[in-house]
């Protein structure tokens, strides 16, 4: 019921009137735009519409006008998509991701071998793991923003 109000043709089409021009283009881009509907009622999560309308390059560069009924889409096929686009940009977000990820371990490990073995029992023993931790914090609390400014020149 909704695809027929989405693909229903205008009353001035109905008529036959002068706007409406019945070409094989415009009845490829109807017949297009018809399967679009459907697919976007039948599967609203899927972005159907994009995949049925894109046409794609020919061997020349230029698009090609396909014959009726003839689809250019991979809509039952899974889209090659890649979650890191830049390859460099990649192995950057990796590295930092490794980085960090041994960061907290260090500090982790660190704050569990002051608070069991060094400071085992003792009253202080919260003052120093907070005075090593504030000791790793500190040099990147002082020095980041002074070496940003160098870093972006």
């Amino acid at each position: 019921m909704l695809v027929e109000r989405l693909v229903a043709p205008s009353p001035a089409a109905e008529q036959g009137g002068p706007c409406v021009r019945s070409t094989p283009r415009t009845q490829q881009a109807q017949h297009r735009l018809t399967q679009a509907a459907i697919l976007a009622v039948q599967l609203p999560s899927l972005p159907a519409a994009d995949q049925l309308l894109a046409k794609e390059p020919t061997s020349k560069g230029r698009r090609e006008d396909l014959p009726m009924g003839t689809s250019t889409s991979t809509v039952g096929a899974k889209p090659k998509v890649s979650f890191f686009i830049n390859r460099n940009f990649a192995f950057l977000w990796i590295g930092q991701a490794v980085s960090d990820l041994g960061d907290v371990i260090y500090l982790v490990t660190l704050s569990l071998w002051i608070a069991t073995v060094i400071a085992h029992n003792q009253p202080w023993a919260p003052a120093a793991v907070s005075g090593v931790l504030i000791a790793t914090a500190l040099p990147t609390l002082v020095l980041g923003p002074l070496a940003g400014v160098f870093v972006d020149r």
